[in-house]
């Protein structure tokens, strides 16, 4: 039992006694005194605290915060390569017309960098009646090359129903056609036609002079050309002086805009933003088989971009390879030595009179003179690839610029197939120089 509560001294005493109570006890006294006594109230302890206790939250930040969160990397931001936009344009020749046939010859200029021709709208004179429309290019003036298949280029067969005179009928290109201000003094002949055209006609107007200035703005030079009546080849007739009617549209390619970070590597210089030049080899044709090896060498350093070639009409799925060094070395890449760089699906062949485009490589390769030869790889998942028997011997010079040396080189069929020599890869070499 609890002790009493001393009314007389403890057994104890201390030194003096206890103040005496306060008359009226500001908190209720505690039946039995708590050893040591509990400090002013806090809350309520809970049950069980943890160990340790958790320290209370401080009211305000600490003197070091935790880190910001890291920004998120260059490559994750639309910040790693500049973009490159196009700027689009169009010059309207003249929608007169007072003349007319199955289409029209004319040259265009490219007066101040390379340009892409993206579209024509041509005057077709009946509404309502469904043409068929082939489009053509090739290198330099079209003059002397009216009557003959070769170097001409066929990009485009395009159906539609016309619009009627007062109302152009657009065609719009599938690719682009470059324009390069540095091939040919930035000269480029174009043949647009209707085939088929006996229920309708294209629509022109006379001219004052074949090759007369007619037109231009900041970009492009429009020259008065010809009509013509007939397929291009040795059958067509034409008529001069005429003026193709209609509008000519195209793409100026630009540089987008810097990039404030710099990218972990610098990208590969845009082809879009220098020009770009081609070397034709030959399109004689008299051979083929599923492709061609041939190899190029660098006189100064070049960037190549793509490759025009020949083949049959058809639909077929094409690759291009590449590897340092000449093909020589590994014609079975056995040793495992070749880089694919271009595969494409539904490449339509415009057929063994003209010149078959690819779309420029998604990984151009740069040829450096130090490099020495660089063999490249063209095939057809078909036998219906064409080239030349080669007049001078394999690894002879065939063809050359001031830049690059073409060599010639075998045929192959198959893939890394049987090898056949020499023959002469048929088509263009599409490069850049590098600054």
């Amino acid at each position: 039992p609890t002790p009493p509560p001393t009314p007389s001294p403890t057994p104890v005493p201390t030194k003096s006694p206890t103040p005496p109570p306060t008359p009226v006890p500001t908190l209720p006294p505690t039946p039995v005194p708590t050893m040591p006594p509990t400090p002013p109230p806090t809350p309520p302890p809970t049950p069980a605290p943890t160990m340790p206790p958790t320290p209370p939250p401080t009211p305000s930040p600490t003197k070091a915060p935790t880190p910001k969160p890291t920004p998120a990397p260059p490559t994750l931001a639309p910040l790693t390569l500049a973009p490159v936009t196009t700027t689009s344009f169009s010059l309207e020749t003249t929608q007169n017309d007072n003349n007319g046939a199955d289409g029209n010859f004319f040259d265009l200029q490219a007066t101040n960098g390379d340009i892409q021709i993206t579209g024509f709208d041509i005057n077709i004179k009946d509404a309502g009646v469904p043409f068929t429309a082939e489009i053509y290019s090739r290198e330099g003036s079209y003059q002397g090359h009216e009557t003959s298949l070769a170097g001409w280029t066929k990009h485009d067969t395009i159906t539609s129903v016309s619009q009627g005179t007062g109302a152009l009928s657009p065609l719009v290109l599938s690719n682009p056609i470059l324009i390069s201000a540095g091939v040919s003094n930035g000269l480029r002949a174009f043949h647009v036609t209707l085939i088929n055209s006996a229920n309708t006609g294209i629509r022109y107007t006379n001219g004052s002079g074949e090759g007369n200035l007619y037109v231009q703005d900041s970009h492009l030079n429009f020259y008065e050309g010809r009509g013509s009546k007939g397929d291009l080849g040795s059958g067509i007739s034409t008529f001069v002086p005429r003026i193709f009617s209609g509008i000519i549209y195209y793409e100026l390619p630009t540089p987008g805009p810097p990039t404030p970070v710099p990218t972990v590597a610098p990208p590969v210089p845009s082809p879009t933003l220098a020009p770009l030049v081609e070397l034709t080899t030959t399109m004689q044709g008299g051979n083929g088989q599923s492709g061609s090896f041939f190899n190029i060498e660098a006189k100064n350093p070049v960037t190549i971009l793509g490759f025009e070639i020949h083949a049959k009409s058809g639909t077929y799925t094409v690759e291009v390879f590449t590897r340092d060094g000449p093909y020589a070395d590994d014609m079975t890449n056995a040793g495992g030595s070749w880089q694919k760089i271009q595969t494409l699906s539904g490449l339509v062949g415009n057929g063994e009179t003209f010149l078959t485009p690819l779309p420029l490589l998604n990984q151009p390769i740069n040829v450096l003179p130090s490099d020495g030869m660089r063999a490249f790889y063209v095939k057809l998942d078909a036998a219906d690839i064409k080239y030349t028997n080669g007049p001078n011997g394999e690894g002879q010079k065939y063809a050359e610029d001031s830049n690059i040396i073409f060599y010639e080189g075998r045929g192959v069929s198959g893939t890394f197939g049987g090898a056949f020599s020499p023959r002469v890869f048929n088509g263009k070499i599409i490069y850049s120089v590098l600054p």
